[in-house]
């Protein structure tokens, strides 16, 4: 999440207009997280990474939209690197969480912890690192990672890869692919899939491409949110233009035409003069 993949990211949220992204490496530390995660209409929930090495990876996020009905869930492990959210509503309920597993380090009991948070949906996605030809990889056998991801799926009937064979890692000034970023899910959230896509075209200066998983849940698990009224930014108005604004909008009242009529409601018209003027000089 450099500065200029940040920039793109807005304008991935504002074109997409996704409910819930999950991101991995941010390769950000709790201040930096804290000063840059900021989107307008959605909520940030972070790990930033453990180390304070500039070159080293790592770092989870989750990137909610303010109208989805959810909250975080606050007492995972602390060691692997992972963040996760409980979208919970009279109609629908789910926890999505998001890991980052390097490779060599992905622990089947980290997966299956998960299911110590309620009886709900689990939702897994991330960067898994998980090398395996039955995901359709191009690896002929399975790394270690692959081998603890085989076994969870083949233990657990509750959960299902929902990716196709199309690559998310595209190495650069290479022809090298493989599958490493992942949707994990229960059979009957993958019964919802509308569609599932690899979106090249936004890799944002990446090596990896976003994986877009659209769901028909056809049940309710947004809340209405009234969007917040404007307001003037009065750090950067234009006060000198204010006045000259305000001043022609003054003489046009003609106080000298009937003071009478007027005056009554000299307090209506000058707000209604302030408000004009600022519309016009105030952002």
């Amino acid at each position: 999440m450099t500065q200029a993949r940040l920039y793109e990211f807005r304008l991935f949220l504002e074109q997409i207009q996704p409910d819930i992204v999950s991101i991995q490496k941010i390769k950000m530390n709790k201040e930096q997280a804290n000063l840059f995660l900021r989107f307008d209409g959605y909520k940030v929930y972070y790990k930033p990474r453990s180390t304070g090495d500039p070159e080293c990876g790592g770092g989870t996020a989750i990137v909610v939209k303010e109208t989805v009905d959810h909250s975080q869930i606050t007492n995972l492990d602390k060691d692997p690197d992972h963040v996760g959210i409980k979208v919970e509503t009279a109609d629908y309920c789910f926890n999505l969480f998001s890991l980052y597993s390097p490779s060599n380090s992905l622990q089947k009991e980290t997966v299956l912890k998960y299911k110590k948070y309620g009886p709900n949906l689990i939702i897994l996605v991330g960067d898994l690192n998980s090398k395996t030809p039955s995901l359709g990889c191009r690896a002929l056998v399975s790394d270690s990672n692959g081998k603890v991801l085989e076994e969870i799926l083949s233990t657990d009937s509750e959960l299902v890869v929902l990716n196709d064979e199309s690559p998310t890692y595209f190495r650069f000034k290479s022809d090298y692919t493989e599958i490493l970023d992942l949707f994990i899910c229960p059979p009957n959230i993958a019964n919802s899939m509308l569609n599932f896509e690899v979106l090249v075209e936004h890799m944002m200066g990446s090596d990896h491409a976003p994986i877009m998983c659209t769901l028909g849940l056809k049940k309710n698990f947004r809340v209405d949110i009234k969007p917040s009224e404007p307001k003037f930014n009065f750090n950067k108005a234009d006060w000198i233009e204010y006045g000259h604004v305000l001043d022609e909008l003054i003489d046009q009242i003609g106080f000298d035409d009937d003071p009478e009529r007027i005056s009554p409601f000299l307090d209506e018209i000058f707000a209604d003069l302030v408000v004009r003027a600022a519309d016009q000089s105030v952002p």
